[in-house]
């Protein structure tokens, strides 16, 4: 009697174990578009989601499309509370505490950027080694800067640059818009 009652209480301990692991929040994807005041798609804005308010921790980000939509996929679902960051110059930064618990709230996004009034009485323009810049009709990406050094393949270093997915298949994206196959 003794040794089925362990085995009930395994089994037990089993099930919850299971259920706990499948009831888990998985990865979640936020969506939508930014536009300006008169509603005008805005393409190549910097959409970025963080933990924190200053958007400096546990950072993902991805840039508009032609039609200012975008797309951040695989965001863990924990911590739930995050903050959405959109900047583009000539508009003011938009920042926004979003709850990725309601699936209403992350699903379609609408942002409206206001435009910036500041004038700057100077430019100073400094030369650096970029981390992205364009070569022809090529964009090239400097990987060093996106590496942090723990990668196990090439597709971990791809998946940091920006506007860049692979999907389940292998399939390579660069903003939304599917690779050039040979």
């Amino acid at each position: 009697m003794h040794l089925s009652r362990l085995r009930v209480l395994g089994l037990l301990l089993l099930l919850c174990l299971t259920s706990t692991h499948l009831f888990a929040q998985s990865d979640l994807t936020v969506k939508g578009q930014v536009l300006d005041e008169e509603g005008r798609p805005l393409p190549y804005a910097m959409v970025q989601l963080s933990t924190d308010r200053d958007a400096k921790q546990g950072r993902l980000y991805v840039v508009t499309d032609p039609e200012g939509r975008f797309v951040l996929e695989d965001v863990p679902g924990d911590p739930p509370k995050r903050w959405l960051t959109v900047r583009l110059i000539g508009f003011r930064t938009y920042r926004r505490e979003l709850d990725l618990s309601d699936s209403s709230e992350i699903d379609s996004l609408m942002i409206r950027l206001r435009p910036s009034t500041e004038t700057l009485s100077e430019v100073v323009v400094s030369a650096s080694s970029p981390d992205v810049y364009a070569r022809g009709d090529t964009i090239v990406f400097d990987s060093k800067k996106f590496a942090s050094g723990g990668e196990q393949t090439l597709g971990d270093v791809v998946r940091e640059l920006p506007g860049m997915q692979i999907d389940g298949s292998g399939q390579l994206t660069f903003q939304g818009l599917p690779s050039i196959r040979s």
